[in-house]
Formats: C-alpha cells, structure tokens, sequence
C-alpha cells in the first residue's frame, strides 16, 4: 500500500501515536537483534549526552586508559605492530576510535578480546600520480587502491600487562591547514581530545535508513486494517518523524543497524555483497567537540564470514553527513 503524501497534519493525533506504535512493534519483531549501545562516560562515571555533553568542559568527562574503549587519544603501539602512516607522505595516522572487546558486554559472533582500532589520516594530502604498491612478492598490486584510514584488530595476548607495558605509546598530531583549518578527516577539535565509552547491551530494530527500510515499511503497512490504513492518508510526514523519532538508529554503537545522513552506500552495491555485511561499529559525532564534517556519522563495515575469522583486514570505513 502506498500512502498518499500529498497532504500533512501539523502534529500527530492519538490516532497516528497509536498506529506508529504498532508498525514500530512489527519493525522491532521482525528485525531487532543485539547490539551494544556506546556511552560517553562523565568523570564521576555515569554516562553523557545531549546538550549537557555538549556544554560540558573536558575536565568533566572521564580520561580513558590506553586500553579503554575510546575515541582519540594516544594508543598502544605493540612490538610487530606498525604505526599507519599516509603511504603518500609517511605521516602518521590519527586514532579515531579503539573498542576493547574484553571490556564490553559479549555480543554473539563478535570478537570477546582484543583491541578493535580504526585509524584517519591526519593530511589533506592527494597521493603522488606515481604512488605505487606491492603484493607480497614485490610485484606491483595494481589492484590495491590506498584509503584514508586503517582497521587493525590486535588479540588479547598482545594486550597482556607485560606485553602492554613494553609497548610503544604513539601520541596524536596533525598539522592545520591556511586558516587554522584541521584536516577532513580528522573530527577532534584538539590533539588532546578523547572521550571515554562505556557499553551496555541492547536491542536494536533496523532503521530508517537502511537501504531495506521502505519494503520493510511497505510490508508492516500492510498488516494494518482497513481503517488504519485509511486513517493514515493524508498523514505520512507525520508518520515518517515519528517513526524517525523511535528507530532512527542515533548513537554510539557495536552491531545493530546503521543510521546514515545521506544514502546507505549498500544502495550500490551487488544485492548479495550488501546483504553480506555486518555492520561492526557506528562512530557519530558529538556536537562542538567530535564533528565528522557537518554533524556526521562513521561506520565500519566487514563481511560475516570475514568478521568471524577476525579478518579485520576486509573491513572498511565510511562516513558521510549533512
């Protein structure tokens, strides 16, 4: 059924309330499966957000450990362990986000330990013309295209106190571009930025905009009776906020759904190669003090059978906003 979207109300009834709460019911049932929902943690341990997290001053946010979950900051460098560099100019990487599966709530088919990283480049740099790469055997890999960012996943033996201890710490920097402008990819507002996140388990339905959510709609629509269905026209900017408002997906997060603010990018892709990917994580930005662009989101992306061999090197990222 299709509803017609020619007219809208001001402000929903408690009609259209009752009717949004039903299509989320079928959403949730037909599509919630676990997650972990991300908090910023406050100096005094409870968690953050809002308008109070974006008002507050970073003396009140709590200060991670090098093997906390966090956004920025320094890392761990361990022994055999690379620091990613842009391969154009050998500038070192930013630090955009590390998940320490050992710290967080078990989430089935999902890493239990190690550390998660994901890395920016800290330039604005383009690649020489001439940049070229190499396979293995030092033949050309012309099929090797370099990215803006680097996913490495280091296993809990590596993170051992020893082993730990041993280890390199590797401090963020960038350099600003004419104008004090920092560079695009990286979303903190100064290198000594870092918030601390803390998960709790949770249920997660698809969201709004993932790129199955209008035949999902279409479907749920289609289990409402004639009246609902009839009542609903004339009504669909409504329904659409409010629905919004319920299982947009907003947040921090391990697995679940995605929430984007332009196209899904699976929109794109080869039906059984999108329907494929898990989603790992969605980094979103915090307003006055991690902006990813114009209020943007990040996400990470692998292959279910690569996030099960830990193969973190089929993983990609992306991110997109306003």
């Amino acid at each position: 059924m299709t509803i017609d979207t020619t007219q809208s109300v001001s402000s929903s009834s408690p009609s259209v309330d009752r009717i949004v709460d039903r299509l989320v019911d079928l959403i949730r049932t037909r599509t919630a499966k676990p997650a972990i929902e991300l908090h910023v943690e406050a100096a005094d341990g409870t968690s953050i957000s809002g308008a109070r997290l974006r008002d507050c001053s970073m003396s009140t946010l709590a200060v991670p450990d090098l093997l906390d979950t966090k956004y920025g900051g320094p890392y761990l460098l361990p022994d055999d362990f690379e620091a990613p560099v842009n391969p154009g100019n050998g500038v070192p990487m930013v630090l955009l986000a590390q998940w320490n599966f050992a710290r967080l709530p078990h989430l089935d088919g999902f890493p239990q330990n190690g550390l998660l990283q994901c890395f920016v480049d800290a330039t604005d740099d383009t690649l020489d013309p001439d940049f070229t790469t190499f396979d293995d055997d030092d033949n050309i890999d012309d099929g090797k295209t370099w990215e803006s960012w680097k996913i490495r996943y280091i296993p809990a033996n590596l993170l051992l106190t020893d082993a730990a201890y041993a280890a390199q710490v590797i401090t963020p920097h960038w350099q600003l571009r004419h104008g004090g402008v920092k560079p695009t990819n990286v979303p903190f507002d100064d290198e000594n930025m870092q918030f601390k996140l803390h998960g709790e388990a949770t249920s997660q339905p698809m969201g709004v905009t993932d790129y199955r959510y209008e035949d999902l709609l279409e479907s749920c629509l289609e289990q409402l009776d004639d009246d609902d269905r009839e009542l609903l026209d004339g009504k669909y900017t409504d329904v659409e906020s409010l629905l919004f408002d319920r299982i947009s997906g907003d947040g921090h997060r391990i697995g679940g759904y995605p929430l984007f603010t332009q196209d899904d990018p699976r929109t794109y892709m080869d039906e059984e190669e999108a329907a494929d990917l898990v989603m790992v994580a969605q980094i979103n930005s915090i307003e006055f003090k991690m902006m990813l662009g114009d209020n943007g989101i990040g996400h990470i992306f692998i292959p279910a059978e690569a996030l099960h061999d830990l193969d973190f090197d089929q993983a990609f990222y992306q991110w997109d906003c306003y």
